[in-house]
């Protein structure tokens, strides 16, 4: 398990309840409008291109398929495209993702960047368009957001199940280890539901991209009719998952070994990290010294840097 999973979980696992006296109003103005500006891109870029949120059509029932094989070559009809546009479930849920975000950032006291649609380096059709990403001084690894709205019953499982295929091609096209799924139960976010993390899963990675590879060349390149089902990787709900003993497992234990002598060094450096932003002044562009040079974007957006004189 990575480290920064284990700092998430304990992050969340750690906090009581979440800050409820939040000014919504101000705070999420200005992240509504990029989630609806993204939008807008999301479905400029959407015709010709597998991107992550066609995946569970794509990877369904022929209904499904036939769903997306229209999305890919621009043919939905005007009902279509009137029921999605016109959806209160997607309306919610692009409305609320600026709240979602705020709820996440001061749950975890991270802060998430808004980013442009990522396509994958050697297949341009393949592409994703994540909520955002955790700023990098905050995590050792890559990490994803993707905010989601869902009803108040919703099981954990069952959120999981419902977009693990879209957070598995999110995290393939990017090349990112690591996604948190932030998610708003109805009016409430309550830990630690809202606040889970998923894992890049290799192995089903390459499953699902076989499969949409041969059903891309049969049914876009080649327009062969849709007539069968087409299976996903098999999720397995935490409950039905195993335990393995791996003391026995080399590479396993070395690795093991490696992370418990790594791991009091990787501490420091986050707290390091931490402590070198709090000491730049309100008016400082660049401040160095110590072999580090740290510079303040435009954003506000802190930067670090190796010197090679001190």
């Amino acid at each position: 398990m990575h480290k920064s999973i284990n700092f998430l979980k304990g992050k969340i696992m750690g906090l009581v309840q979440v800050h409820p006296i939040l000014d919504f109003a101000d705070a999420t103005t200005e992240q509504t409008r990029n989630c609806l500006t993204k939008s807008e891109k999301w479905k400029e870029n959407r015709k010709g291109k597998v991107s992550a949120s066609i995946i569970k059509d794509i990877l369904g029932s022929v209904d499904s398929q036939e769903k997306a094989k229209r999305i890919l070559t621009g043919n939905q009809t005007k009902e279509e495209i009137a029921e999605v546009e016109n959806n209160p479930r997607v309306m919610i849920g692009t409305v609320t993702e600026g709240i979602n975000k705020v709820l996440l950032e001061n749950t975890l006291n991270i802060e998430v960047l808004n980013v442009e649609p990522f396509v994958h380096p050697d297949n341009p059709i393949h592409t994703a368009s994540p909520d955002g990403v955790v700023a990098k001084e905050f995590c050792d690894v890559p990490t994803l957001v993707e905010c989601k709205h869902t009803s108040n019953f919703t099981a954990v499982d069952t959120l999981h199940a419902r977009y693990y295929p879209q957070l598995q091609w999110q995290l393939y096209v990017t090349g990112y280890e690591l996604v948190i799924l932030s998610a708003i139960y109805g009016n409430d976010y309550r830990l630690p539901d809202s606040v889970t993390y998923v894992e890049r899963n290799d192995e089903y990675v390459a499953e699902m991209v076989s499969k949409v590879n041969t059903w891309y060349e049969r049914h876009i390149t080649n327009d062969e009719p849709i007539v069968d089902d087409v299976a996903a990787p098999q999720f397995i709900p935490l409950d039905k998952r195993k335990d393995y003993d791996y003391s026995t497992n080399n590479e396993w234990v070395n690795h093991s070994i490696s992370y418990v002598m790594s791991k009091e060094q990787h501490d420091l450096h986050i707290k390091s990290k931490k402590e070198l932003k709090n000491l730049i002044p309100n008016d400082a562009k660049t401040v160095f010294g110590g072999g580090i040079e740290l510079k303040v974007g435009k954003s506000g957006r802190t930067t670090f840097k190796e010197m090679t004189n001190g």
